[in-house]
């Protein structure tokens, strides 16, 4: 007879590691896409937000903290104080889940 482990074994290869790696697949092309919108507008503040939105769902916090404070940067510039709130918000959150602190860039 078969153990419940070896079956969520299974289960797990076969319904959870497809799901990531479709996952990882929508975030590397994302990142492409950002990448190119930016180039074509520096000053795209939104772009560097998704952009740092994609680099966190792929676990590269610092490339994450950094599209962040370049999107603050962005929407401070632009007096865009609802999104740089929004962008704040999420920095705390980064530097916390990624165990680094701003003096650290």
């Amino acid at each position: 007879m078969l153990s419940n482990g070896w079956l969520k074994g299974i289960f797990r290869r076969v319904l959870v590691f497809p799901g990531i790696e479709a996952m990882r697949k929508v975030y590397e092309d994302a990142i492409v896409e950002y990448v190119k919108a930016i180039k074509k507008d520096p000053d795209y503040a939104q772009g560097y937000f998704n952009l740092s939105t994609a680099y966190h769902g792929l676990d590269e916090g610092r490339k994450s903290i950094l599209a962040a404070r370049k999107a603050l940067e962005l929407f401070d510039k632009q007096n865009n104080s609802t999104n740089s709130a929004k962008v704040r918000k999420r920095l705390r959150e980064l530097y916390r889940t990624y165990g680094l602190k701003p003096e650290d860039f």
